[in-house]
């Protein structure tokens, strides 16, 4: 997926670990999201996973690629508005 510049790669996930409301560690499907910089994906800017009930309501990749979006959104808004 390319989104504002970014080349963004998705790999289902099973077994995420995730700590629930009670403090139990609990297990998840995802996915594991990476962002890079380059169409040839050599130069990876972000790394992170996305568990259904946790980052995303849903272990679908259409919820995966809004998260993945949402968090490029973020991550530059923070960084034009860093003095």
């Amino acid at each position: 997926m390319l989104y504002h510049g970014f080349y963004v790669e998705f790999v289902p996930m099973t077994n995420i670990p995730r700590e629930d409301k009670n403090g139990g560690r609990v297990r998840s499907d995802g996915y594991e999201i990476t962002i890079y910089s380059d169409a040839e994906k050599t130069y990876p800017v972000n790394k992170f996973y996305a568990a259904e009930g946790f980052e995303i309501l849903s272990a679908t990749l259409e919820y995966a690629e809004q998260f993945a979006k949402d968090v490029i959104d973020l991550e530059q808004k923070i960084i034009i508005s860093a003095p």
